[in-house]
């Protein structure tokens, strides 16, 4: 397959990806994202495929070579669209630790541990 026409499937695979709507999955996010996949569910699909590609020894790179910039532009645009709607939700980062909870950490000996545990 050429660059040019994979990078145009993978413009439709963008914008078409769907998850199965499930009544756990509606509960969890609510109606309107039950059925979209994550931004960075999205990013690493496309890692994975490029990590695929380089594989088969192809040379080519779906996310930095030129004849793919529309495609990825379209993922951008839609992530932009979905989180604008509500579609998508934003990403959600973890609290940071606090000082307290650090200390804690570093005082545990696993942290400490240079072998590995062979069983």
């Amino acid at each position: 397959m050429e660059p040019e026409d994979l990078a145009l499937r993978l413009r439709k695979f963008y914008c078409e990806a769907t998850l199965k709507q499930t009544d756990a999955r509606k509960r969890a996010v609510g109606d309107a994202q039950a059925t979209e996949y994550h931004i960075n569910t999205l990013l690493n699909i496309r890692a994975a495929i490029n990590s695929h590609i380089r594989d088969l020894k192809r040379d080519v790179d779906i996310v930095q070579d030129k004849p793919f910039k529309m495609a990825n532009n379209t993922l951008d645009g839609f992530h932009k669209h979905n989180t604008a709607t509500g579609l998508s939700a934003p990403v959600k980062h973890k609290e940071i630790l606090s000082e307290a909870d650090l200390v804690i950490l570093l005082r545990l000996p696993a942290i400490w541990r240079t072998t590995t545990v062979q069983h």
